[in-house]
């Protein structure tokens, strides 16, 4: 049985406690590129730029405002920490959701969630802004003085933090960001982001009224909870929306499995031909371009990952023991296969010598010659 792991109580929140925790080097011992860990175990390294670096130190001084909110909003610190954690370590049993609406509510769960997921969020928020930027959405949004983005089920507004950096980077746009989610107990974080917060069920309240200025929409692992009509309706209002998700394709989620018959709507992939984890959605009359190129430099390498970590780690530690074993096991297998080969091919020829002198019962102990003998009886 699998033994539960050490609560991470992070006692000292502070910036440079966040920035060990998440394993972030700008210049790693061996000369190797900046690297950070985005799991909460520091099972998986990914590798980044020094710009993507200074991206990633800009984004955790937030988060850790909002986790010092979240710690002072806790009665029993321990207690609430120790709940929180059993909370983002439960097992997703029913396979539709991570968590609940009343364990979103949960300071302890708020906390553990702003700690370990802020950084999947923001890396891949950012490399979807950049990917949609090189295909194209967001070429009338130069146009205009301010980008006006609602992010759909959005919590305490983790995704904006990339499109205010992003736009003001890349298209020197200052933003009007808004999160509207289910759960009103992100609202004190979103505030800390300096974002507008909508308390709302996307999946059964009306929410075009909050969508109707706004340039950009996100959905961010929240495509499996959307209506196929409230997509309809977004659509038909002429919203450019960026997706991030889970599904290497739309069609695969139930609710959308008739989407690509609706010739009103276009899908545009933007991490590989076949792959909508990251895609743009948009009403066809909008005419945005496609993605010409999938193998563009991102500030984030691998994410979402195109390439098994995990994969690659057993490799390596299989390379490791088959070395430390002193010897290659490749070399051993073909070794042994070259004998194997020479013993079949020495009974096979003792096996036919027998068999023209007739003499059967002496080769018997051969298992090659027993089985041709039993074939030619």
């Amino acid at each position: 049985m699998e033994q539960a792991r050490e609560i991470p109580l992070i006692q000292d929140i502070t910036f440079e406690a966040l920035i060990e925790s998440c394993g972030l080097e700008e210049s790693p011992s061996d000369g190797s590129d900046p690297i950070y860990y985005p799991d909460r175990l520091k099972e998986y390294k990914y590798t980044t730029s020094k710009q993507g670096i200074e991206l990633l130190k800009q984004f955790l001084r937030q988060t850790s405002e909002m986790m010092k909110l979240a710690e002072s909003r806790m009665e029993d610190k321990v207690k609430a920490k120790e709940e929180g954690w059993r909370l983002y370590e439960k097992p997703n049993k029913n396979g539709t959701q991570t968590w609940t609406e009343v364990e979103y509510k949960d300071v302890g769960l708020q906390y553990y969630y702003l700690c370990f997921k802020s950084i999947q969020r923001f890396t891949e928020m950012w490399n979807l802004l950049e990917r949609a930027h090189r295909q194209g959405s967001f070429d009338k949004l130069k146009e205009a003085k301010v980008a006006k983005i609602i992010s759909l089920g959005g919590g305490p507004g983790i995704e904006l933090v990339a499109c205010r950096i992003f736009m003001k980077q890349t298209l020197g746009l200052d933003c009007e960001l808004t999160t509207l989610d289910l759960v009103s107990e992100w609202k004190p974080y979103a505030d800390i982001l300096n974002c507008q917060f909508i308390q709302s069920d996307f999946c059964r309240d009306d929410f075009m009224s909050a969508i109707e200025d706004k340039d950009l929409i996100i959905l961010c692992y929240a495509m499996k909870y959307f209506p196929a009509k409230k997509l309809d309706e977004v659509i038909e209002k002429r919203k450019i929306l960026l997706i991030n998700d889970g599904f290497k394709s739309l069609t695969r989620l139930e609710a959308h499995r008739d989407i690509r018959r609706n010739r009103a709507i276009d899908i545009i992939p933007l991490v590989g031909d076949r792959d909508e984890r990251q895609c743009v959605v948009a009403h066809r009359e909008m005419g945005l371009p496609v993605m010409q190129r999938y193998d563009i430099e991102t500030t984030f390498p691998n994410v979402p990952y195109t390439h098994s970590i995990k994969a690659e780690k057993e490799r390596k530690e299989r390379e490791a023991r088959n070395r430390e074993r002193g010897s290659d096991r490749r070399f051993n297998d073909r070794h042994h296969d070259d004998q194997r080969r020479d013993d079949h091919r020495r009974d096979r020829s003792y096996g036919s010598h027998n068999n023209r002198n007739g003499d059967r019962d002496q080769r018997s102990h051969h298992p090659y010659d027993r089985n041709d003998r039993n074939r030619r009886n």
